[in-house]
């Protein structure tokens, strides 16, 4: 069960990560410097639920730069529309 408290503590361990996230990312493209990794997917991938999960990301401009970086990606892209008819279908 979540609970107010429990919430409070996971928002608070995600602006800590968050803010360590941002700080690594300025002057960078993606997360190791200039080249797409499996970290920007690992780290990526859980942003693609962000507004449904409430994910406070608006105050980190890296994180949402980065994101809207890796949501151009043609790949990116295709996985989004796949993940999106696989959960119509089971609906």
């Amino acid at each position: 069960m979540i609970t107010v408290r429990s919430r409070g503590k996971a928002t608070e361990l995600f602006h800590c990560v968050a803010r360590v996230l941002d700080g690594r990312l300025k002057g960078k493209i993606f997360v190791v410097g200039d080249r797409l990794t499996v970290a920007d997917f690992s780290l990526g991938a859980p942003l693609n639920l962000a507004e449904m999960g409430r994910i406070p990301v608006e105050p980190y401009r890296e994180i949402k730069r980065w994101y809207g970086t890796l949501r151009a990606l043609s790949a990116w892209q295709k996985t989004l529309a796949q993940c999106a008819l696989a959960a119509a279908a089971a609906a």
